[in-house]
């Protein structure tokens, strides 16, 4: 199946930052849905928390690779998660097979 330029910008863009493949890692596993608080049991400071609210979880919401519940504080894997699944298992493979 061939992926637009465009899908594959917008996978890049989601994979730079950190915090962002955090999140979509989370999803990678058995749970369809993740609570916020684990997120930030992950962030080590506030800073961090601010930016998860306020950039990240909105960009990946926008980008329907998350569905993102404020109310009950919950993110799941959106619409288009499976577009950037395959990325995502890579890059936690590789995280976790590599030496820092």
């Amino acid at each position: 199946r061939a992926v637009s330029s465009d899908a594959i910008d917008s996978m890049m863009d989601a994979l730079t930052d950190r915090s962002r493949r955090d999140v979509l890692m989370t999803l990678l596993g058995d749970t369809s849905e993740t609570g916020i608080d684990v997120l930030e049991r992950q962030l080590a400071d506030e800073n961090a928390r601010v930016g998860l609210y306020h950039r990240h979880l909105p960009k990946l919401a926008d980008s329907q690779y998350i569905t993102w519940d404020g109310n009950e504080e919950t993110i799941s894997r959106g619409p288009k998660f499976s577009e950037v699944q395959p990325l995502v298992r890579l890059l936690n493979e590789y995280e976790t097979d590599s030496p820092e």
